[in-house]
């Protein structure tokens, strides 16, 4: 059962089957990626995965009984993709296709990238920890979203939350996220959480130790 917000009518709780579609339609509408996934069928397989174990956990906010939020994270995420196909043999076709989009996409977005001026909370030195870094004890931010309609209420915090202590259980000791450099409410909400961020490649790097 969920666990009522202290201060308002807003429920978490891990992900269950019956949530997986409405889950996916939302993040549809919230232009989720999933490490630069977008289709609707990935989604329901890393969905899945987070039922069986599978290297996935997500956490949901619930308003009246409807999905408003949502986290989703990855442990171990080179060796998580490594074994997704294998779990999801529908999917090759989508991945591929899916992949060779997403290296186009970063290549054009490397070329016309203007860095913006950024708030001083965004450190201009290197922690020396990055993306491309995976092990059982690191997960990797792959989207947190909140619906438009409840807003303003303390729900992604919460979601962190959460998040932080269902991956702590499960032996996660570090968490990372990427950052687009215009998502400034998403710049915020990491601030406000504790998190490390810094400039890399084209985007922002945040890192949390939760353990």
């Amino acid at each position: 059962m969920g666990t009522n917000n202290k201060s308002d009518d807003i429920q978490f709780r891990p992900l269950e089957r019956a949530d997986i579609r409405p889950l996916c339609d939302l993040m549809k509408r919230t232009d989720a990626t999933i490490d630069g996934f977008t289709s609707l069928s990935i989604y329901r397989a890393v969905m899945g995965d987070s039922l069986a174990r599978g290297g996935t956990v997500v956490i949901i906010a619930l308003r009246e009984r409807r999905i408003v939020g949502y986290a989703i994270a990855l442990i171990d995420r080179m060796s998580y993709w490594r074994t997704f196909m294998l779990r999801h043999p529908g999917t090759i076709g989508e991945v591929i296709f899916q992949r060779a989009s997403i290296t186009m996409s970063k290549e054009k977005k490397e070329r016309t990238h203007r860095e913006p001026q950024l708030p001083e909370y965004v450190s201009g030195a290197s922690s020396g920890r990055s993306w491309t870094e995976s092990s059982r004890d690191i997960a990797k931010i792959m989207h947190i979203a909140v619906d438009a309609s409840s807003r303003h209420r303390g729900i992604g915090k919460e979601l962190y939350k959460r998040l932080f202590a269902a991956l702590a259980g499960r032996g996660v000791r570090r968490v990372d996220a990427n950052i687009g450099y215009e998502n400034i409410p998403s710049i915020r909400l990491h601030a406000a959480t504790g998190w490390k961020i810094e400039r890399a490649a084209d985007n922002l790097f945040a890192s949390i130790d939760i353990a």
